[in-house]
């Protein structure tokens, strides 16, 4: 599970999953709303195996992991994605087509 924390304002998740090539067709996604999709609808990142950005979520990635199956990760959505004067929500989502 995601270990959720806060860095200047900013929500971040931190997690370990497998890497892309071993997660065969299902998609890992961070997916983040104000109001867990009631009204504002869940915003999508689809998991990288390399650090950058997916829309607004800034992913760090280290180059080297212990287990060469597996990425550490860690996200963060930046605060603005929340508007003022509300909360934003993060989850993990994967799909098997």
């Amino acid at each position: 599970l995601p270990v959720a924390s806060e860095s200047s304002g900013n929500l971040v998740l931190t997690f370990t999953c497998l890497k892309v090539a071993n997660r065969g067709d299902t998609v890992l996604k961070v997916q983040y709303s104000r109001d867990l999709g009631v009204t504002d609808p869940w915003h999508d990142a689809i998991v990288p195996d390399t650090a950058g950005s997916v829309g607004v979520v800034n992913f760090t990635i280290p180059s080297t992991n212990a287990d060469p199956n597996l990425v550490n990760i860690q996200a963060t959505i930046p605060a603005s994605a929340a508007t003022p004067g509300t909360k934003l929500f993060a989850r993990l989502s994967s799909v098997k087509p």
